[in-house]
Parts: structure tokens; C-alpha cells; sequence
């Protein structure tokens, strides 16, 4: 199906990289609302301000200071859908991303690939009793009361019950329908949503959580949108250099890659590959290499 789609976009330092992304995805068809981390310099968004100038479909905010798996994350991603919910302009999907990921698929190519209401998320649910080994930490992240401290992410307070509906856990990078996100915003003070904004990692929860728990459940169709690379051990994918960016993308059955830096080298050689992987040229209006 031919859609638009509304990119929601977590950023923090890393503005080259989050150029990058923005060249590769940016067209007029589809909406692009930018977050960048208030902790970040003055630097980072002036150089964004200036490479996204004049673009109609686009927006800039700065609106939380955000610390890795806090509720800020969560709260930023809010800010950026209820913007989006507020425009005039018609889209059927949001995809949530951060600066750091790239896409290898071409918009066009995303945008035909997206069912109608349908959303397309990770998962996995909490089990009743006894967790198996693997899942252990899961239940540490229901089992107690966390509140976020700024540059520390959540703190574990106090001993808490289990919720008593059924907690979900994925990645955070997911394709939304407009109605799924619309949903989400308006559950702002729900029991889930209440229970979800005290527990560990919320990114990683607060949208499948809530989704799953709803009548929109049967919509939602489990899978992964990006690739990462993964080290045995690591609490966090690897960041990619060229020459992996460039053996990964071969196997482009995923729309997205993630984690990317900016600094891949040779910028030419970056920009030839994902225009070879696109079929099509990088976008000149964002105007700032």
C-alpha cells in the first residue's frame, strides 16, 4: 500500500550520523519529528536547526532531559506522537527510531510494505510463577518500584507486587499504526499506563504492554524492524563500522540497521553504498553534510 509515514526520532550527539539517517529517509511524502536529548550541547540542535531549515514536514523539539532506559525516553516518544496526532497532515504509521539506526530499505519501499492498521513490534510476556533462567530479569523489572534519576536511568526504591495484567518486553524500534499511537497517548493515566511509568526499562515495555492489554492486540504483529550485531555478553548491540555496515546490508530483511556512529569513514564511500542500497539518490533539502 502507498501510505505516509510519521518517523519519530530519538537523537542525542551523535549529529552526523543523525544527518545521515535524516538524508536517507527525508522526502515530502512522509512526516519526521526530531527529539534531541536536552543534555545534549547547544551544538547539537543548532546543527540540526540548520540542516533541517525550511523543511515543511518536519519538526524540532527538546523537550526532556533523557538518561538510557529512563521513563524520559518514553515521555520524549510521547511528545513526539501527541505533535504529530495535533498536525493537519494525513499519515497512517509511525516508526520509532534513534539517530543512530539507518535504513535499508528506501522509503518508497517502507512505505508499500506497512499493512493497514496493523503494528509491528517485539515481544515477549512475563509467565505466571517462576521465571526461566533467561527471563529472570524481566521480573526484576516488575518486582520493584524504580524511579528515574537523571544520567543514572532508573533506580530500584521498593519491594512491589507483580501487576496483575499480563507485562510485555521488547525492543523499543517499532512501526505503530496511527490508531495504536493515537491509543497510547490517550492512555495517559490508566492503570497500566500508571504501573508501567514505575518499572525498569520502560521503553522497552510501554508500548507493547499497553497495545497487547487492548482490543488492539490482534493487530499487532510480532517481529524485529532493525538488524543489530550483537557480542555475546554486551548489555548493547555493537556499533557498526563500514565494512560491517556493508557485509549486514546484503541481508536487507529488515527495514532498518542499527547502531551507527558518525564517524564510517570516507563519507563518499557511506553515501555510495546507501544509494546503491536505495536505488536512488541521498536527499539534498537536508542541506548540511
Amino acid at each position: 500500500m502507498s501510505t505516509s509515514i510519521a518517523y519519530f526520532i530519538l537523537a542525542h550527539s551523535c549529529v552526523r550520523q543523525t544527518i545521515r539517517l535524516l538524508k536517507a529517509l527525508y522526502n515530502p511524502k512522509d512526516q519526521f519529528v526530531l527529539h534531541v536529548d536536552k543534555r545534549s550541547c547547544p551544538k547539537v540542535l543548532d546543527d540540526l536547526r540548520e540542516a533541517t531549515k525550511g523543511l515543511e514536514n518536519f519538526s524540532l523539539i527538546s523537550t526532556r532531559l533523557c538518561s538510557w532506559g529512563g521513563l524520559s525516553l518514553v515521555d520524549a516518544t510521547l511528545d513526539m506522537m501527541s505533535l504529530a496526532l495535533q498536525g493537519k497532515t494525513s499519515w497512517s504509521h509511525g516508526i520509532i527510531l534513534s539517530g543512530t539506526h539507518l535504513p535499508l530499505w528506501s522509503p518508497n519501499k517502507i512505505r508499500d510494505w506497512v499493512q493497514d492498521g496493523q503494528s509491528i513490534m517485539s515481544w515477549h510476556q512475563l509467565p505466571d510463577g517462576e521465571c526461566p533462567r533467561w527471563l529472570e530479569g524481566l521480573a526484576e523489572r516488575v518486582e520493584w518500584e524504580y524511579v528515574e534519576h537523571l544520567g543514572r536511568g532508573m533506580v530500584k526504591t521498593n519491594a512491589v507486587q507483580r501487576p496483575n495484567f499480563p507485562y510485555f518486553k521488547g525492543s523499543q524500534w517499532s512501526i505503530l499504526a496511527k490508531e495504536h499511537v493515537n491509543f497510547v497517548v490517550g492512555s495517559a493515566g490508566s492503570e497500566i499506563e500508571r504501573r508501567l511509568r514505575i518499572t525498569n526499562i520502560p521503553d522497552e515495555s510501554y508500548f507493547q504492554t499497553i497495545l497487547l492489554n487492548s482490543d488492539y492486540s490482534k493487530f499487532c504483529i510480532q517481529g524485529n524492524i532493525t538488524q543489530f550485531k550483537w557480542v555475546s555478553g554486551a548489555s548493547s548491540p555493537s556499533i557498526l563500522d563500514f565494512d560491517q555496515l556493508s557485509e549486514m546490508a546484503r541481508n536487507r530483511d529488515k527495514p532498518f540497521i542499527r547502531k551507527i556512529d558518525n564517524d564510517l569513514g570516507d563519507e563518499k564511500r557511506v553515501v555510495d553504498l546507501l544509494e546503491m542500497i536505495y536505488g536512488h539518490k541521498l536527499s539534498l533539502q537536508v542541506n548540511c553534510n
